[in-house]
């Protein structure tokens, strides 16, 4: 099962990226976007960190570019 479209290498897609914190940022998306697909997040917990939302914003867009997707991004995300 591949949860991002077509992209056959999802264990490796955290080693796109340039340091640690947006690695864990990355891998912190696949687990979400993986335990989304099979359950309810009703008790959904999330713990404040020091990283910025420039990063997550940074690293949710660099999934898309990495996986292919980056056409679908920017329709979802009203970029022309």
């Amino acid at each position: 099962f591949r949860i991002l479209g077509d992209f056959k290498h999802n264990d490796s897609l955290s080693e796109c990226f340039e340091n640690i914190e947006e690695e864990r940022v990355c891998n912190s998306f696949i687990s979400w976007f993986n335990d989304g697909s099979h359950g309810i997040s009703d008790d959904l917990f999330v713990q404040s960190q020091d990283t910025s939302i420039e990063t997550y914003l940074k690293v949710f867009e660099k999934i898309f570019k990495e996986t292919g997707h980056e056409a679908h991004y920017k329709m979802m995300m009203r970029i022309k």
